[in-house]
């Protein structure tokens, strides 16, 4: 799975909602143990999302 934003919408934190969203559900509806994100390490706009989203 991925998620691509328009420019047009970077910076209002669309990506970190939908990043949220997504564990939340991954983790309290589903019953996931462990959930993975990867991201281009030269976008570092997309690495940051997932650093706010605690992920490691």
């Amino acid at each position: 799975m991925g998620n691509d934003l328009h420019p047009r919408v970077w910076g209002q934190g669309i990506g970190t909602g939908i990043g949220r969203r997504l564990l939340s559900r991954g983790f309290g509806q589903l019953g996931l143990h462990r959930i993975f994100a990867t991201c281009d390490p030269r976008n570092l706009g997309s690495a940051r999302v997932l650093a706010k989203l605690g992920m490691t």
